[in-house]
């Protein structure tokens, strides 16, 4: 387990740390010294998505980050790699598109550095089919879109845990936007299935989404969150939606993902919103909850 800071990766996650299976290396991703053993599997998933991160450094810590471990995956001739890229990868979704599968040929803008992350993973998925034809490694690639779990940080860049976040605050629901927006969240201990399940079941070459099935609007999500506080909190959208203007939509098919790997999301919305409350709920009382 590759980290940039050890110490406080066993402060936070001390049972994963403790495991008997896990080694903690503490390193950048761009130049960690390789580990000493023998390696069979590589999951990939390295990658920085803090607030305000500059797009030159986001970009640099994926792309790099992937060159690095692929010298590592071909200098130990390891086998078999999962890596982890994102539903960015594929840019703005178009209008009259309701689901974006593997085959949409969209990318993320070239003129907007905020596309940083998106280019990035495309650049990652390239780098990563290249080596994995130059050394032989069976490569798996997944395109995980937008989750609900616990453990999403709350001071983040993702709309859902802002809204937990004003609601452990006891404040109204503030939605950012119009509210129209529309995404599907997939609860994160279905992701992990899913990872494991490309990792170890998908064929050679597997390009696959990550992602939830229900389409729920901002505004929509916003008032499910705010209904499970006890009183109900208010909901407060900050401009109305331009009359005529279609929603924007990040909104994957997982149709390969059910079809190939055999997956399914076994936890719906609200059951994992939840979740995702009371694992606060019980950090904040010095508990833990694992899924």
């Amino acid at each position: 387990m590759l980290t940039r800071d050890s110490v406080g990766f066993r402060a936070r996650l001390h049972w994963i740390a403790a495991a008997p299976a896990v080694t903690v290396v503490q390193g950048d991703v761009r130049s960690f010294a390789f580990p000493d053993g023998a390696f069979s599997h590589v999951i990939h998933a390295a990658g920085d998505l803090a607030v305000n991160a500059a797009p030159l450094y986001v970009h640099d810590v994926i792309v790099a980050g992937t060159r690095r471990v692929l010298e590592f995956a071909a200098g130990r001739g390891i086998a078999d790699m999962l890596l982890v890229s994102s539903g960015a990868a594929y840019g703005r979704q178009p209008d009259d598109v309701e689901r974006l599968d593997e085959d949409f040929a969209g990318a993320p803008s070239l003129t907007e550095p905020r596309t940083a992350y998106g280019q990035g993973k495309r650049e990652a998925e390239w780098l990563s089919h290249a080596h994995a034809a130059a050394h032989g490694i069976r490569l798996r690639v997944v395109r995980p879109f937008t989750l609900v779990g616990p453990y999403l940080p709350l001071d983040g860049d993702f709309a859902v845990s802002n809204f937990v976040a004003d609601l452990m605050a006891g404040r109204p629901i503030g939605v950012a936007g119009d509210g129209t927006a529309l995404r599907t969240y997939l609860y994160a201990a279905d992701m992990a299935i899913w990872l494991w399940a490309a990792l170890l079941r998908g064929p050679p070459g597997l390009v696959c989404n990550v992602g939830g099935e229900e389409v729920v609007s901002m505004a929509e999500l916003a008032t499910l969150i705010a209904g499970l506080a006890r009183p109900a909190l208010r909901v407060r959208i900050a401009h109305a939606a331009p009359p005529a203007r279609a929603a924007q939509r990040y909104v994957p098919s997982v149709a390969r993902a059910r079809q190939v790997l055999g997956v399914a999301p076994t936890v719906l919305l609200e059951d994992g919103l939840r979740r995702m409350i009371t694992s606060y709920e019980l950090a904040a009382a010095g508990r833990r909850i694992l899924a």
